[in-house]
């Protein structure tokens, strides 16, 4: 080959590797911008995830703080009625260390405004709703607690209170103070409760 020749050789080889370099420099930069899309997405989810999570957290520890009694509020809606000196039972779901300790601050809550508050006991097996009763349900007993006392499986809050018609005026009274208290309440007439008598039965924390 003569010089001109391998001239013309090189000049393809450097125009080959120039194009290669190119491509190769190109190649990066694309590869490069594919990468750091897909980082930045991970790191969205990541984020998205991390979010969801606090959230979840913050929930889970919403719904199972233990509840608890703001007896100011309560003894004021209280007060009016200390002259009579109403009878409150309560009954708490058995072997359930947070409605237990909730009835207890019932109690004490109740004894501050004037009021007989007992000290909470279990759901005994004997204890049924007039509700549940007059439904004709077959073997009563073996119903879960919660739903022999009070005629239903889900409470909002986990307290209801109950009290024979009668008795109407009393327990309308403990439910404003027990929700002005900062507890969810729900209420029922139960004619089995017995008489002057005013029934707080504490469910699971809900």
């Amino acid at each position: 080959m003569t010089l001109e020749d391998w001239n013309v050789v090189l000049q393809i080889l450097s125009a080959v590797v120039l194009g290669a370099t190119f491509l190769i420099g190109s190649g990066a930069l694309w590869t490069s911008y594919l990468v750091g899309l897909r980082q930045e997405a991970r790191l969205a989810e990541m984020n998205q995830r991390a979010e969801e999570a606090k959230l979840e957290t913050a929930r889970l520890k919403q719904v199972v703080a233990p509840r608890k009694v703001g007896i100011l509020a309560l003894t004021q809606e209280l007060l009016p009625f200390r002259a009579r000196r109403p009878v409150v039972e309560i009954v708490y779901v058995p072997e359930d260390l947070e409605a237990y300790q909730t009835g207890i601050q019932l109690m004490h809550a109740l004894s501050e405004a004037g009021w007989r508050g007992q000290r909470p006991f279990p759901i005994p097996s004997e204890m049924v709703a007039e509700i549940v009763r007059a439904r004709g349900e077959e073997s009563v007993r073996s119903l879960p607690s919660i739903l022999r006392v009070t005629g239903s499986t889900f409470i909002d809050g986990g307290i209801v209170v109950t009290a024979k018609s009668a008795d109407e005026d009393i327990a309308s009274a403990l439910i404003r103070g027990l929700k002005a208290s900062g507890l969810k309440i729900g209420g029922m007439r139960d004619e089995d409760v017995p008489a002057g008598t005013v029934r707080i039965v504490v469910g699971a924390n809900q």
